[in-house]
């Protein structure tokens, strides 16, 4: 069983500042002094109506695309998922995995990592599930997680963690301020 002490589950519907509040938190815990590693999904647009997003490694800053439309995607990597909209790249998912269960190999009590997120793909446990589950299971201490997804997937996020935590706490997004005082407070227990 893992070492993992606490989740929090951020969401809000698409849009509604779960990556601006993240963000806003990853700031404040690196002043602090905490280890933040994990991915954070940001939404950027292209020449294209529908928004794209790329992934951001939070622990070297490097980013690459996983979410395009289909219409931009013609190349063997995109897959749809059975989505109407969007591609997904597979090597992009491939990626995003490998970042998620490396991040076990240096894990300390004092230790943040942002999974971003959680959804339709996930659910089905394709994307970015085999990283997450893979942090979830492992036996290296790690003190918390902060997994971002939708409103309706809050409960089943919930579900997912429970057998691996101490504590969960649900926050909407919106309030980069709540985030950061949960998170602190993991600690000062």
């Amino acid at each position: 069983m893992s070492e993992l002490r606490n989740a929090v589950i951020l969401h809000a519907q698409r849009g509604g500042g779960k990556t601006t509040t993240a963000l806003a938190s990853i700031k404040k815990a690196r002043i602090a002094g905490y280890r933040v590693t994990g991915i954070l999904s940001q939404r950027v647009f292209l020449k294209e109506n529908y928004p794209c997003y790329d992934i951001l490694d939070l622990k070297t800053g490097e980013t690459f695309p996983l979410v395009r439309p289909k219409d931009n995607t013609s190349s063997r990597d995109w897959d749809s998922l059975g989505n109407q909209v969007y591609n997904f790249s597979t090597s992009g998912f491939v990626r995003v995995n490998d970042i998620l269960l490396s991040t076990s190999d240096d894990m300390t009590l004092k230790t943040i990592i942002f999974v971003d997120e959680y959804g339709r793909v996930e659910s089905s446990h394709r994307g970015l599930y085999r990283g997450l589950l893979g942090i979830l299971e492992s036996k290296t201490e790690i003190g918390t997680i902060v997994i971002l997804c939708r409103d309706d997937f809050v409960e089943e996020v919930s579900d997912l963690v429970k057998k691996y935590v101490d504590q969960i706490f649900v926050i909407k997004a919106g309030d980069p301020e709540s985030l950061w005082n949960i998170i602190q407070n993991c600690y000062t227990k």
